[in-house]
């Protein structure tokens, strides 16, 4: 019996599973399958069994499955009835034996259940990418969700799915044109491949303790551990643990002696769970990297309710592994305007935050730094393995070395090496050596011609303030954002000023790191907490790089968070001041009790649809495979407003940076403004069918593209920014949309030609 007729078969028959008592009921005829033929159990099956779930957290997937079968039969399901029907697609796939719950060990009665493939352990999932399609790319976007279930925007969160906002489709993609729909359909189209021999090396470097990058515990860990455990007995703390569990008096020196006991045991367990979390993530990434090698890959795209574009997990969106394993199928002639911009790309991933000039002339004047790397990446491991992004490092060290091994062997390179030193001789025939082993370049009409496949990064720098500088037409922020035509480091500007001076933080790196984590959120409305919540987010990804933040409990983290906060405040009070006029529109929506939602059209057409809900905590009984578990969900209430008010800052500053991806990946002009009562925008439109030559990836506020390209891509990143705020106004069309009234377009002279920082 196959597996899709073994669930088939269970979904025909389970029409009711035991419950928590109280809660809603389950089974088929609650899960809207009551009048489902067995054809349709057939497809349902299928649908759900489409996706590997292995490893995957059961509480996100049963909705997952739950939405994507409600999407392929057409229902209108509330959230009850989604809730029902989610718990019965996870119980179909345990009772049929495929699959059983698993907590992971050590784990609490409140720690997630994960999906565990029957045969298999609670480990890595060994799958290849979702939404990774090989050979040719998916199909156009036609309607919210594909045939394989995959939806394309996703909704405010968290609402119930019948309040959900539904995006309209183009009927004819030739006679009706979509600016942001057409730039998912650009990003989509680009093909991808693995760099082989990029990943043969990573692997053989992650053979070698002494050259491994991702370690799997703190390098100190076990000296600490027992120093820790030996400190325990020492100083007699297991008597006062006794003590204290039995709820016996302490004195105040025992009080003392086991909080700083159990302060360093807790910061040093948190520690090494941000070392093991990040191991197995890198893992995960070397299994699917593995799964892609040799093939041609296009990724499947999704965006938020705010225009934002995200790929896959793993993808050059991914982890600095993911970018410098990850590169384009279709190679581009490396010309002198692409050395240029291949040099500074190496320079920022190795972390120098300087004028792009400075950067070109110090990589330039580093090259011979990179081609050692690039010629002995084992020996020279040191080096590169400190660069803020390691890997991308050493991955622009290869393809500089490999680039100049072509160079080397042009008629008017070998001239100019008669002058060359018996060393800077050597040096060349090592780099030609290498050439003759991986054979990178081409001869083409006699010509020796090297082809790089390597996406250079272009960066929007300080790009929240430089949007609320604009659109609060702030000439000062606008400098101090990097607008202007010289260099400037907001983050290390904050850095310097005296009250930054905090006892321990001596890394200026990481300093700066904190700052920006810090800022960056902050800068349009987020709460202390959720600045907080990335600072604990950064060293569980990147312990290595946060050895201050590691020393800190995560009380210390909030202090620290709203230390940085009250300097922030004092600095940058337009942010206070964007937030405000936001969060009063806001309010105002509220009080006219007109709408629950917050609407807004970004300039490109796209509508913002946000609504904050209050939730709850839900359990239902579901199988396991062993016996009946309650896995714990949240269901949406009413409509938070403080959340909806908080937000809305944050989210309209996304907005504008989604349109600006959306302008350019369609190459649309935005000319004017729009009308409020008809809605209609004025943009320019090339049209779908005048696409891009060239491939280009998003990040958020970040572009990839071949080097050559780069310079193009970004006279067309900052012109549209530029006429992204020329004659809009995003603060008076919110406060249209929202409070009411119109508003007229503005024509104000922007000119951004000579911040030549703005993007690089």
């Amino acid at each position: 019996m196959s597996d899709i007729t073994q669930v088939a078969h269970v979904l025909r028959n389970y029409r009711t599973f035991r419950q928590k008592p109280g809660s809603q009921g389950g089974g088929a005829n609650h899960a809207g399958l009551k009048h489902l033929k067995n054809a349709d159990f057939d497809r349902v099956a299928e649908r759900i069994l489409q996706r590997s779930w292995h490893n995957r957290k059961v509480a996100s997937s049963m909705f997952k499955m739950a939405e994507s079968v409600e999407a392929l039969l057409n229902l209108q399901l509330k959230w009850e009835e989604r809730y029902a029907l989610a718990r019965l697609l996870i119980s179909s796939l345990t009772y049929a034996g495929l699959y059983r719950l698993e907590q992971e060990p050590g784990g609490n009665e409140a720690s997630p259940y994960f999906i565990v493939e029957t045969g298999q352990s609670l480990s890595i999932d060994q799958a290849s990418p979702r939404k990774t399609r090989t050979d040719h790319p998916f199909p156009r976007w036609t309607r919210n969700y594909d045939d394989e279930g995959n939806r394309l925007v996703k909704p405010s969160y968290p609402s119930p799915p019948e309040l959900e906002y539904k995006p309209e489709f183009p009927r004819n993609h030739k006679q009706e044109f979509s600016p942001w729909l057409e730039a998912v359909h650009q990003l989509e189209w680009v093909p991808f491949r693995i760099n082989e021999e990029f990943l043969d090396l990573v692997q053989k470097l992650d053979k070698d303790t002494a050259t491994r990058v991702i370690q799997s515990i703190p390098p100190d860990y076990d000296k600490r551990r027992k120093a820790l455990d030996r400190k325990y007995k020492t100083k007699g703390l297991q008597k006062v643990d006794k003590k204290y569990q039995t709820n016996k008096p302490l004195t105040e020196e025992e009080n003392r002696k086991r909080k700083t006991w159990w302060r360093e045991h807790y910061v040093l367990e948190e520690q090494k769970r941000a070392f093991e979390s990040r191991r197995v993530k890198f893992e995960q990434d070397l299994r699917a990297a593995e799964n892609l090698r040799g093939k041609r890959f296009f990724h499947r795209l999704k965006m938020c309710h705010r225009g934002r574009i995200y790929y896959p997990e793993f993808s050059y969106q991914g982890s600095d592994f993911a970018r410098a394993v990850i590169e384009f199928a279709d190679g581009l002639n490396l010309d002198e305007e692409g050395w240029t911009h291949l040099l500074i790309h190496t320079e920022n991933v190795f972390a120098e935050r300087d004028d792009v000039d400075a950067r070109l002339e110090k990589g330039i004047e580093d090259a011979g730094d990179y081609v050692s790397i690039g010629l002995d990446p084992m020996g020279q491991f040191v080096d590169w393995s400190t660069a803020d992004k390691p890997f991308c490092f050493l991955r622009s060290c290869l393809e500089i070395t490999d680039g100049l091994a072509i160079e080397y062997q042009k008629p008017e390179s070998k001239a100019a090496q008669k002058t060359y030193s018996n060393e800077e001789t050597r040096l060349v025939e090592k780099i030609i050596e290498r050439w003759r082993e991986t054979g990178r370049g081409a001869i083409g009409d006699g010509e020796l011609t090297f082809q790089t496949h390597l996406p250079v990064e272009l960066d929007q720098s300080n790009s929240a303030f430089q949007h609320i500088a604009l659109m609060m037409d702030d000439k000062d922020l606008q400098e101090k954002a990097n607008m202007g035509t010289v260099w400037s480091d907001l983050y290390t500007e904050v850095a310097k000023s005296d009250r930054m001076n905090i006892s321990g933080l001596t890394d200026g790196k990481e300093k700066r790191k904190i700052i920006k984590l810090v800022a960056v959120p902050w800068s349009y409305g987020a709460h202390n907490r959720t600045c907080a919540n990335d600072l604990i987010g950064f060293r569980e990804e990147s312990p290595h790089k946060a050895a201050y933040l590691n020393t800190l409990t995560v009380r210390e983290v909030n202090d620290l968070t709203g230390k940085i906060i009250e300097v922030l405040n004092d600095e940058f009070k337009t942010c206070v001041e964007y937030r405000k006029k936001v969060e009063a529109c806001v309010k105002a929506v509220k009080s006219s009790g007109v709408s629950d939602v917050i609407r807004w059209f970004t300039p490109l057409s796209f509508q913002m649809i946000q609504r904050k809900h209050k939730v709850k905590k839900v359990q239902g009984t579901v199988w396991s495979g062993l016996r009946d578990v309650e896995p714990q969900v949240f269901q949406p209430l009413g409509i938070d407003w403080e959340k909806n008010k908080t937000s809305a800052p944050a989210n309209l500053v996304h907005s504008m940076d989604a349109a600006l991806i959306h302008a350019v990946l369609c190459r649309s002009r935005f000319v004017g403004c729009r009308d409020r009562d008809t809605g209609e925008v004025w943009v320019e439109f090339r049209g779908p069918e005048d696409r891009y030559i060239y491939p280009v990836i998003t990040i958020h506020d970040a572009f990839a593209c071949h080097a050559p390209f780069a310079s193009h891509l970004k006279n067309k990143l900052v012109s549209g920014l530029a006429e992204l705020y020329k004659h809009f106004d995003p603060i008076k069309a919110f406060e249209s949309l929202t409070i009411g009234g119109n508003f007229d377009p503005r024509d104000r002279e922007i000119d951004l030609t000579t911040g030549k920082n703005i993007f690089s």
